[in-house]
């Protein structure tokens, strides 16, 4: 998991957010608060910190395979 230390400007992020994953783009950083503010692909944003569960999209490959399902969902494989 990323960590919003780690974060910058225009990157891109796979966040869950509303019981769902969203892609969202990095807006705006403070790094002495540790929050980011992210916009949603429909242009809403959100603040997020730490204690949110995202990780960083370093490739366009890896922007394609985040949009598969897992193999393995709570320990069940995914049919």
């Amino acid at each position: 998991m990323s960590k919003i230390k780690d974060l910058k400007v225009d990157q891109k992020l796979h966040l869950f957010f509303d019981n769902d994953w969203h892609f969202v783009t990095v807006d705006e950083v403070d790094y002495q608060q540790e929050i980011a503010k992210v916009e949603f692909e429909d242009g809403d944003w959100t603040m997020i910190d730490d204690e949110d569960e995202f990780r960083a999209l370093i490739t366009d490959s890896e922007v394609d395979n985040a949009n598969k399902p897992p193999l393995f969902l709570n320990g069940m494989r995914n049919k």
